[in-house]
């Protein structure tokens, strides 16, 4: 692989902090060599939307859909990445200052990348998506959006930036770790794990800047 390929995905951990309510992750050995087996098998119990990973219109709309209907046109190819300054939520405000176009892929960086989250406790503050902000994108017709934190929308306003965001088509990955990873335009791999007719999907990512 090229040696400029930055891998934005979080190791998937039992340390990693999960949405509240929502399962933790577990890895244990099932077989275990060390304990007489003839070869090691991890057991995995997770939350389809633990770590970085994406989300289908399904997580929050029965009649839209689900990871089944993913293609590589969905998550790959070409983002545009821009960084967020406001350390609260990304706003109608902020993004109006960006070059998003209609059918754009864009990556939104902030202040959730100044440290690794994915080491840390649940944090409520993260920033994310105003309510305003999600109406923008929506508008805007882009294809996709990725942050840096486990959720586009905040514990107050979650299910009203989802379905912005989800309504509109607009595919997500959230989850990212975007220390590396400086405003411009990139090639990026987004690949779900192929879970049939899930909402979601624990996610390997990859980006090149172009």
């Amino acid at each position: 692989m090229n040696k400029n390929w930055i891998d934005v995905s979080v190791d998937l951990s039992p340390e990693l902090p999960t949405w509240p309510g929502d399962p933790t992750l577990s890895i244990s050995k099932f077989h275990d060599m060390s304990k007489g087996a003839v070869a090691n098998v991890s057991q995995l119990s997770l939350s389809a939307h633990t770590g970085t990973h994406m989300d289908s219109p399904f997580h929050f709309f029965n009649d839209k859909v689900t990871m089944s209907a993913w293609t590589p046109e969905v998550s790959m190819g070409k983002c545009k990445v821009f960084e967020v300054k406001d350390k609260v939520s990304i706003t109608a405000k902020e993004l109006k200052t960006f070059d998003i176009q209609k059918g754009d892929n864009i990556i939104i960086k902030t202040f959730n990348s100044s440290y690794e989250w994915f080491k840390k406790p649940f944090n409520e503050n993260f920033v994310h998506f105003a309510e305003d902000g999600a109406a923008y994108i929506a508008e805007k017709k882009i294809q996709f959006v990725g942050i840096d934190y486990l959720s586009v929308g905040g514990p107050k306003n979650g299910i009203e930036v989802h379905h912005h965001i989800l309504g509109a088509g607009i595919w997500i990955v959230e989850g990212l770790y975007l220390k590396d990873i400086a405003p411009g335009e990139y090639e990026f791999i987004c690949l779900p794990v192929k879970i049939k007719g899930a909402d979601g999907a624990p996610s390997r990512v990859l980006m090149r800047k172009i």
